[in-house]
C-alpha cells in the first residue's frame, strides 16, 4: 500500500543537467504521473563530474562513477527523492544506502554511426576516416566491422579514431565542420537510444534536425558490434528504506529488460567491470529466438572473445521499442521525407531493383551487407539473420525518418506501419 503523500507535494526527481539526462528524466516523470493519477514530478539538477571533465576520456580518468556520485549524494542526504541514469553509467557495487527501484523497457540499444558530407570524397580516395570516439569496445570492433561495411573499394583503409566527449549536439555539430579544421570528423559514434531520445525532446529535436541534414548512418549490427553492457536501459534508484517510493517506481519496471542488463552486467564484472573495458556485451529478444546476448571485445590480457549465445527461457518476443524511443508517429513525426527501406537477401541480384544513391538499402544478415558494401552500394544496417520483422522497431524510430512517400513493386507493411520495400528475384 502506497503511503499517502502531503496534498500537493511534488516528488522530486534528481538527475543530471544535460538535454538528454533532461529528456529521459522527464519522459520517466510524466510516466510516473499517467501511472498515479494525482502525483506531480519535478525535476531537479544536479551538475556531476562527468559534465565537467571534457578534456579526457572517461575510460583513461581516474576514479569511477563519473555521472552518478554526486546524484547519489543527494539522494542519500534527501536532496531528492529518487533519481534516474543511463544504466551503462552505473558501475556494478552501488551505495548500500539505495536500491534499484525500477529498469524501464529498454530502447534500441544499438550504435549507430553518423557520416558528415566529407565522407564520400574520403572513400573516392580511399583515405581512412577520421571517426569520433573513446570508448575501447568501440574501437575494438568498429575497427575490425566498418573497413568492410562501407561502399566502394573493400577492404576500406582502417578509420582513424579520434577521442571526443560532450552532448551529442555538440558532437555531431563537428562532422559538419570544414575539413582540415583541427576538430574535424567525418563520422561520430553514438548510442541510438540517446539519439532517439534527444528527438523526443522538444528543444533536442529543434537541434538535431539541422545537424541530422545531409548526412548518412549506418545502425551497427549487434553480432558484430555489440555495445555497452546496459546501454538504452535506464536505471531509477530510490533511498532503500524509502517504500513509499520504492512502490510508486515499482509501476515502471520492465521484468524482460531487467533480465537481460544483468546479463550484460555479469559479462562486465567476469571481465573487471569499469568503462575502460573493450567488452561489448548486449542481450536482445528475437522473434522465433528467445533471448539472444552477443558479446565480443579483446581481455585486458589480449584474449578475443566473440561468442553468440541463445537462450530459450523466456517467451519469445520480437524487439519492442519503449514509447521514449519510438513514439506514436501520431504524436511525434518522423524526420524528413524519405524513400522506404530496401531489404536485400543472398538471393536479390543487383538487376532486380532500381538503386539509387539515396535509397535506404537494409540487409538480411552481415554478409549481404558486405556483398553489397563491395558493389559500391550504401548498407544502414541489417536483420542479423532473424528475418525482416525484427527490424521492426529499428524501422519504428522516428528519427531514422524511413517513411514511403511513392508506391513501390513490393511492399511489406510491418505493425509499426513502416512501408518496406523487398527486393526479389
Amino acid at each position: 500500500m502506497i503511503q499517502s503523500r502531503p496534498p500537493g507535494t511534488p516528488l522530486r526527481l534528481g538527475t543530471r543537467r544535460s538535454l538528454l539526462a533532461q529528456a529521459q528524466s522527464s519522459w520517466v516523470a510524466r510516466q510516473l504521473e499517467a501511472l498515479h493519477p494525482g502525483l506531480r514530478v519535478e525535476l531537479v539538477g544536479v551538475e556531476t563530474r562527468g559534465d565537467q571533465l571534457l578534456d579526457v576520456p572517461l575510460s583513461t580518468a581516474p576514479g569511477r562513477e563519473f555521472f552518478v556520485a554526486e546524484l547519489d549524494t543527494a539522494l542519500i542526504a534527501g536532496h531528492v527523492d529518487f533519481t534516474v541514469h543511463s544504466f551503462k553509467d552505473l558501475s556494478l557495487q552501488r551505495p548500500p544506502e539505495l536500491v534499484l527501484a525500477a529498469v524501464p523497457e529498454r530502447a534500441n540499444p544499438r550504435d549507430i554511426i553518423l557520416f558528415g558530407p566529407s565522407t564520400a570524397s574520403r572513400l573516392e580516395q580511399h583515405l581512412p576516416l577520421r571517426v569520433g570516439t573513446g570508448a575501447p569496445r568501440r574501437i575494438t570492433n568498429i575497427a575490425d566491422f566498418l573497413p568492410t561495411a562501407l561502399p566502394g573499394i573493400t577492404p576500406q583503409p582502417a578509420p582513424e579514431f579520434i577521442p571526443i566527449r560532450g552532448n551529442i549536439d555538440t558532437r555531431l555539430s563537428r562532422i559538419h565542420l570544414p575539413v582540415g579544421e583541427e576538430r574535424h570528423l567525418d563520422a561520430v559514434v553514438l548510442a541510438l537510444a540517446g539519439l532517439s531520445r534527444l528527438w523526443t525532446s522538444s528543444h533536442g529535436k529543434e537541434r538535431l534536425e539541422a545537424l541530422l541534414s545531409g548526412i548518412r548512418w549506418m545502425v551497427l549490427p549487434l553480432g558484430e558490434c555489440p555495445t555497452a553492457p546496459a546501454q538504452g536501459a535506464l536505471a531509477i534508484e530510490c533511498r532503500a528504506n524509502d517504500a513509499a517510493m520504492r512502490a510508486y517506481l515499482a509501476a515502471l519496471h520492465h521484468p524482460a529488460t531487467a533480465r537481460h542488463v544483468d546479463s550484460e552486467r555479469q559479462e562486465l564484472a567476469e571481465w573487471g567491470g569499469g568503462c575502460h573495458q573493450a567488452l561489448g556485451a548486449t542481450a536482445v529478444s528475437v522473434l522465433h529466438a528467445g533471448s539472444v546476448l552477443y558479446v565480443r571485445g579483446r581481455k585486458p590480457d589480449g584474449t578475443f572473445i566473440s561468442r553468440t549465445q541463445t537462450t530459450f527461457h523466456e517467451k519469445p518476443t520480437p524487439l519492442a521499442p519503449s514509447p521514449m524511443a519510438a513514439p506514436s508517429p501520431a504524436t511525434e513525426p518522423r524526420r524528413g521525407s524519405q524513400k522506404p527501406a530496401l531489404y536485400v537477401t543472398a538471393d536479390t541480384r543487383p538487376q532486380d531493383f532500381n538503386h539509387s544513391v539515396k535509397d535506404h538499402v537494409w540487409a538480411s544478415d552481415v554478409g549481404v551487407w558486405r556483398a553489397w558494401a563491395q558493389r559500391g552500394v550504401w548498407v544502414e544496417g541489417c536483420a542479423e539473420g532473424h528475418g525482416l520483422l525484427s527490424l521492426e522497431s529499428t524501422f519504428a524510430e522516428p528519427v531514422l525518418g524511413l517513411v514511403a512517400p511513392e508506391e513501390t513493386p513490393v511492399t511489406l507493411s510491418s505493425s509499426a506501419g513502416t512501408p518496406l520495400r523487398v527486393a526479389t528475384p
